[in-house]
């Protein structure tokens, strides 16, 4: 089983994103759990963990590679911390989600207000970017050992790094988009996206040092292909956001409209001109003795 690791990975990744999108799972309730969330909080993570507790061991029994960028015992413990912060972003989320079907979603009080931070935010940072730590220091842990894997190819381990980052991507999107509107921005994973720019210079940093034979890992290609492609929606969006603002700057709407003669543009221009030259007026007269 462990040698089937990341795919046996893609698939609880995959699963779990195609359940968030079902109603039945929602709807369906248990003790005020609906069955989502008690899949969320009970059975994939017990999945996960059992799964990668057991490649964690088989990887230490391997024999130390000659070059180690970082000790065993350190990404062990970043590890399991990742995965404690995970698991504790998703129980935040699914009381917070409970909390939010309530009257309090439509609430604009301070307490509605910390309900949706927690919700939205906090939550979905804590889970992406304890799986992006997770993910990366488990690839440095089996870099650190001489394997006993042998890929078919290259090209399968490029595509299950896309799979994974299409997935993850997936899944923000959809916290972006919603028909009630109770949404998040892109804005609101910063962390996130800091998380995955320092695994992937880690990671680089990393591969530069130990030179492997990507075929001979069955995370280490993956999870650089996942971190490559998040970095590069990243830089996506914020290309995205600066030309916005260039666009819709206050600015440049009034000159490009003036340029197309629009009235209100020009009317709005004519009011600013008049006030501006009134308060000036106004200035005069204070000054007369």
């Amino acid at each position: 089983m462990t040698n089937h690791l990341i795919s046996i990975l893609i698939l609880i990744i995959v699963a779990g994103v195609i359940a968030y999108q079902a109603s039945f799972l929602k709807n369906r309730k248990i003790f005020h759990l609906s069955l989502l969330q008690i899949l969320y909080l009970i059975f994939l993570p017990g999945a996960v963990f059992i799964l990668v507790n057991s490649y964690v061991q088989s990887l230490l029994i391997l024999p130390r590679a000659h070059t180690q960028f970082i000790r065993d015992g350190i990404l062990i413990d970043t590890i399991f911390l990742a995965m404690f912060f995970s698991y504790g972003g998703v129980a935040i989320h699914g009381v917070t989600k409970m909390l939010s079907d309530t009257g309090l979603r439509h609430d604009s009080d301070e307490s509605a207000e910390i309900n949706r931070y927690f919700h939205l935010t906090f939550s979905h940072n804590l889970i992406y970017g304890g799986g992006l730590l997770f993910a990366v220091c488990l690839a440095l842990l089996e870099l650190n050992h001489t394997s006993v894997y042998n890929a078919p190819n290259l090209i399968s381990l490029v595509i299950r790094g896309l799979l994974i980052a299409c997935a993850i991507l997936f899944a923000m999107y959809s916290y972006t988009h919603s028909r009630d509107q109770y949404v998040g921005r892109w804005a609101d994973f910063k962390a996130f996206f800091l998380i995955a720019w320092g695994g992937l210079i880690l990671l680089y940093v990393a591969i530069k040092k130990t030179s492997p034979d990507f075929d001979s890992y069955q995370l280490l290609l993956p999870i650089f292909i996942t971190l490559v492609v998040i970095a590069l929606a990243n830089i996506i969006l914020v290309l995205r956001r600066i030309r916005r603002h260039k666009l819709y700057s206050p600015h440049r709407f009034i000159a490009f409209h003036r340029q197309k003669g629009h009235p209100a543009v020009q009317k709005s221009q004519h009011d600013l001109e008049r006030g501006f030259q009134d308060e000036i007026e106004d200035k005069h007269q204070e000054i007369k003795p």
